[in-house]
């Protein structure tokens, strides 16, 4: 009925085509440009000459935006933006009078009249018309005109909005669905799967994967309907690079692009489509609690409507991303192998503590900050414990007066031996060969001298005397090596090292260490001190000696030397520091080990039980925090 009434008023020169168009469209572009037309139309019935007219509606971003244009698509009606933008602001019907641009008024009103369309009190658009009336009655039949005609908008935004709602239900209520299924799943990985073929079932999809994000990487976890896939193959790579495109961008990407979608780099997800054959491809991020943490990615098959069912779908695929989201991120949070179970160990601490009951839990509580307090506060007397060994004050060695054979060997490593006493004699054989040729020519040159004297060749002589002085001194040589062959101990005292017996006739080096002798009237104490505890030693301190074979008798030294040249043992650097006995004991032998403790201060019990370990976490965070 109201159709029929608008067609009378609009007159018979508006065409069928503006009819039918506003009778059949369905998108809101085309329903607007054919109410212009009608309008206009009604308008120019009414005593009125319309000069431009625009509808503007509000946009998915939250803006506005033309979505028809009269007499022409391409009209420019920039100058209608201030009346539009007042009607919007103010939610009201309204007429600017205003002259138009270049032209003489000559008694025509020219007026801009503006109507929003409403629902719920909130605008969604506004029809702008300017237009001119040869009487002021003329125009307000136009207005009247406008106001009835601005119904349709009205019910036109009304049946939108009611769609949306309606469309937004059936959405929800899908996406608490698919809550469901992720939340009866124990691990991310089942929920995923279950997300993942419960979306393809929903969207005729050829394929929907799901990644989640792991150090800075996507990582793709699941596929629908498959139970296994290589993930050093291409394809993983390729899904993973589409859905890593989405997640650096922080937003939703398809191809085709959707409807009034802003700009999207899409170069992954149009390789993925060519590749495999695809129609469309969507992605949407998964989003916990402090941002995206994976993202869903969909595939559709080849097909005409391929683009229109992305467009659908991907509302629900962003709906449920963001219901699923935070039970996602509970269940990474469980997988992994020690943060998420601490967590909820400490609430569940803290829930006992101020709960009814659990009173032997709040007494060993109780008891545990005590026990924290004491040590805190608490002192004791701090040691540095390091591994200890007795050496001999002086250290004397016997070496090898010249290259030879080991021929004998009567001492050997712990025997105790006095001065000149032999150790171990070198085989003489060849120098008593050596010696008994030097002497021969000894008397030779010797003769030769004498005979040439007899002759009185005294050139021959002095030549002869060279020869017996050369021969002479090689005589020497080798019977000071034949008396050294025997190698004595240089001092009273313990042999600390050197053990021939098992080497008799090996060769020896001239120079090369045979054996070590110690006095017995005077000891050290060397301390082997960990590089973290030297810094705690100065001179002069006090400490104690425990000998592995002598544990009841502690021995008391003071340190006396602190060498800054450290040496490896144990995996550590360790560096020597010397001490000095307080008294002499006889049963005492170089060689001796044990356990030293060197006394520092004073110091919290606390510390003492957790310095080292503090020590080793200052240094792990400063090696690896930037």
């Amino acid at each position: 009925m109201l159709a029929e009434t608008f067609a009378a008023r609009t007159g018979p020169d508006v065409s069928s085509s503006a009819w039918a168009q506003f009778a059949s469209a369905q998108e809101l572009g085309a329903f607007c440009d054919a109410w212009l037309r009608l309008q206009c139309a009604a308008l120019t019935s009414a005593g009125c000459e319309p000069v431009s007219a625009v509808v503007i509606w509000q946009i998915p971003s939250g803006g506005y935006a033309p979505v028809a244009l009269w007499p022409t698509a391409r009209s420019d009606v920039s100058h209608l933006g201030a009346t539009a933008r007042k009607s919007l602001g103010e939610r009201r019907g309204l007429c600017e009078r205003r002259p138009l641009a270049g032209r003489t008024d000559n008694g025509v009103v020219h007026a801009e009249a503006a109507y929003p369309a409403l629902v719920d009190g909130d605008a969604v658009g506004v029809a702008v018309i300017e237009l001119e009336a040869a009487t002021e009655a003329a125009l307000q039949r136009a207005l009247q005109q406008m106001h009835w005609g601005a119904g349709w908008l009205e019910s036109r935004a009304r049946a939108l909005a009611s769609g949306a709602a309606q469309a937004h239900s059936t959405r929800s209520a899908q996406a608490l669905d698919l809550l469901a299924a992720v939340g009866e799943q124990d691990s991310a990985l089942q929920a995923a799967m279950a997300l993942a073929n419960d979306l393809a079932s929903r969207l005729a999809a050829t394929r929907v994967l799901i990644g989640f994000e792991h150090r800075g990487h996507l990582r793709l976890e699941a596929i629908s309907h498959v139970a296994w896939f290589d993930r050093r193959s291409q394809e993983v790579a390729r899904a993973e690079n589409l859905m890593e495109e989405a997640l650096d961008q922080g937003a939703t990407v398809a191809t085709p692009p959707l409807p009034d979608q802003p700009f999207r780099v899409t170069v992954a997800h149009d390789e993925q489509r060519v590749a495999g054959g695809l129609g469309a491809i969507a992605t949407v991020l998964l989003v916990g609690r402090h941002g995206p943490i994976g993202t869903i990615s969909v595939e559709w098959p080849a097909s005409p409507g391929a683009a229109a069912a992305a467009a659908e779908s991907v509302p629900l695929l962003e709906t449920a991303a963001l219901l699923c989201g935070p039970s996602f991120e509970d269940k990474l949070e469980r997988r992994r192998w020690f943060g998420g179970r601490l967590a909820d160990s400490v609430r569940s601490g803290f829930g006992r503590l101020g709960g009814r009951g659990h009173a032997s839990f709040k007494l060993g509580a109780f008891a545990a900050v005590a026990a924290a307090v004491v040590l805190a506060v608490a002192e004791m007397e701090y040691r540095v414990t390091a591994k200890s060994v007795i050496e001999g004050v002086v250290q004397r060695a016997a070496v090898a007066p010249f290259r030879g054979f080991v021929a004998a060997a009567p001492v050997r490593a712990g025997a105790q031996v006095r001065q000149g006493q032999v150790l171990a004699v070198l085989d003489d054989r060849d120098l008593r060969l050596e010696q008994a040729r030097y002497r021969s020519e000894v008397d030779q040159a010797e003769q030769k001298y004498h005979d040439a004297n007899a002759r009185r060749e005294r050139p021959t002589a002095a030549q002869a005397a060279a020869q017996q002085r050369q021969a002479q001194a090689q005589l020497d040589l080798v019977e000071e090596k034949l008396a050294r062959a025997r190698i004595t101990a240089p001092v009273d005292g313990l042999v600390v090292s050197g053990d021939l017996t098992q080497l008799l006739g090996s060769p020896v080096e001239q120079g090369q260490t045979l054996f070590e002798v110690a006095p017995l009237d005077a000891y050290r104490v060397i301390l082997r001190v960990d590089e973290r505890d030297v810094g705690e030693l100065k001179t002069g301190q006090r400490g104690q000696l425990v000998l592995t074979g002598l544990s009841k008798e502690p021995l008391p030294f003071s340190v006396r030397t602190i060498t800054a040249v450290a040496e490896p043992g144990d995996g550590k650097n360790l560096f020597r520091v010397e001490a000095e006995l307080d008294r002499a004991v006889p049963y005492l032998r170089p060689g001796m080990e044990g356990v030293g403790k060197v006394e520092v201060g004073e110091r919290k019990v606390l510390w003492v039980w957790t310095h080292g370990l503090t020590d080793w976490v200052r240094l792990a965070l400063w090696r690896w925090l930037p």
